[in-house]
Parts: structure tokens; C-alpha cells; sequence
């Protein structure tokens, strides 16, 4: 004769999987039932989070609030969010501690964390020259959406004497570009005067990171080099409606000009 026993205490899943999110932003939360199957109340002492990416994941209701008890053949919800620290899988363990046969109860949590937007120039490094009243030919930034959901209210900002000649990031400002896609903005640089020229690009977006930039920095007299980076560090305005202000007018494109 074979027998199987039932355990007292039981989840409704073995596993809480949340959809990729972009690294930093919050999940909304998920919820997992857990059954007191016993005739008897059950004596809940602790709920955490451990594993290897425990602060990735945060417990936001508790069943019930602990130390306390769930009745006799009753259930209570533990609700869970999620917000990944770094790109890739993260993954940690949902631990019940009670007073039941079999304590503790576990659940696996699991998410992926996307890096949300990268900023590139094919080559890298490039250069601009152009004689003082003229514009020279454009470069190309690409910004790329490796995030999972579309990036909405996406906008730019130009200052020094660069201008942007076009984008293929859509008709109008704001922009939205969808999850994996990506488009590009083209920069002339303008010199009005010769000598060190600086100038900045902003790209502003729904993404955690927003803003970031590419600076231009001239080394010769009339040339200038344009590197893209990470500007977290940058003035901190998440609108295309609400830029920062610069030390001096600073020239501005959020819509296409017809390319030269």
C-alpha cells in the first residue's frame, strides 16, 4: 500500500515570474496565496526575501501582518514587486517561516532587468570641421531602445553651436520608439566664431536614465569631436518641455530640419 500526505501548508504557485523591467523602475506587484490547510490556526513568525538578488524584490502586504496567525482552513495573500538592480536575470527566494509541519514554505521569485536606452555614433569617435558661418556635414547618433516596453515622450535639446539637420525618430515631437528598435538624429556643427567650441545634445525619455547626453568638445580651432556618454550625472529634467536652462541661449531642435 502506497500513500501520499498532503502538506498543512501550501502556496497557490511554486514561483512569482515577473515580465522583464527596465533596471531601476518598479514592477506592479504580484500576488501569491498561501493555504492553512490545518484544523488548527497557523503561527506565521517571519516572511522574507533571500537568495542571490533578495533586494531586487520587496515584500508590499503581508499575511497577515507578522508575528500573527492564519485561521484554521483559511488563506492569506502575500503581494511581491519587482525592481532589478542590474540588467539580465534576478532571481531570490519568497521564505514562510511558521509553527506547520514542513516550515519554512518557499516560492521562487524571478524577473529579467533590461538596460533601458543606449546612445551610440558609428565609429565612435568622430570629428567635425567647418570654417566659421558654415555648417558642416552631419553625424549620426543612434539611439537604441533595449528595454522591453516603448520609450514614450522622447525629446532633444542642442546647445553650442551644433543643430540638429534631421531624425528618423518620428514627424513630430515628442517621440516614441518601440521596445528593441531604434532610431537616429543627425548634428551639424555651425561655428559662429573660431577657437574651443562646446556644445551639448540632451535626450530625454520615459526611461529611469533619462537624461542622457553626448557632449561635443572642439580641440582645434573651428573642429570639435563628438563622443556619446552616459549623463546621469547631467541636470536632472525628464520632459521635453521642461529642458534646463544653459549658461547661454543655447540652440535648440525637438523638431526635423530638412536635411542639408
Amino acid at each position: 500500500m502506497t500513500a501520499t500526505a498532503d502538506q498543512p501548508v501550501t502556496f497557490s504557485a511554486s514561483a512569482i515570474a515577473f515580465a522583464a523591467q527596465f533596471v531601476g523602475t518598479t514592477s506592479a506587484s504580484k500576488s501569491i496565496v498561501l493555504y492553512n490547510k490545518q484544523n488548527v490556526p497557523l503561527n506565521i513568525s517571519g516572511i522574507t526575501v533571500a537568495g542571490t538578488n533578495p533586494s531586487d524584490f520587496a515584500i508590499t502586504s503581508l499575511c497577515p501582518t507578522v508575528p500573527a496567525s492564519v485561521p484554521a482552513i483559511s488563506n492569506c495573500t502575500i503581494s511581491v514587486t519587482f525592481t532589478p538592480k542590474a540588467s539580465g536575470g534576478r532571481v531570490a527566494t519568497l521564505t514562510v517561516a511558521d509553527d506547520a509541519l514542513g516550515s519554512p514554505q518557499t516560492v521562487e521569485l524571478e524577473g529579467s532587468g533590461n538596460a533601458p536606452v543606449l546612445l551610440s555614433a558609428p565609429g565612435g569617435l568622430t570629428t567635425y570641421s567647418a570654417p566659421v558661418g558654415s555648417t558642416s556635414a552631419y553625424r549620426t547618433i543612434t539611439m537604441t531602445n533595449k528595454g522591453g516596453t516603448a520609450l514614450t515622450n522622447i525629446g532633444f535639446q542642442i546647445s553650442g553651436d551644433f543643430e540638429q539637420t534631421s531624425t528618423t525618430c518620428g514627424a513630430t515631437p515628442p517621440y516614441t520608439l518601440a521596445a528593441g528598435a531604434a532610431c537616429n538624429v543627425t548634428v551639424s556643427f555651425a561655428p559662429t566664431i573660431g577657437g574651443k567650441r562646446d556644445g551639448q545634445i540632451q535626450f530625454v525619455d520615459s526611461a529611469y536614465t533619462s537624461p542622457r547626453s553626448s557632449i561635443s568638445k572642439a580641440r582645434d580651432p573651428a573642429r570639435s569631436r563628438f563622443l556619446p556618454q552616459d549623463s546621469r550625472s547631467a541636470r536632472n529634467w525628464s520632459t521635453p518641455s521642461a529642458p534646463p536652462r544653459a549658461s547661454r541661449s543655447p540652440t535648440t531642435s525637438l523638431n526635423p530640419r530638412p536635411l542639408r
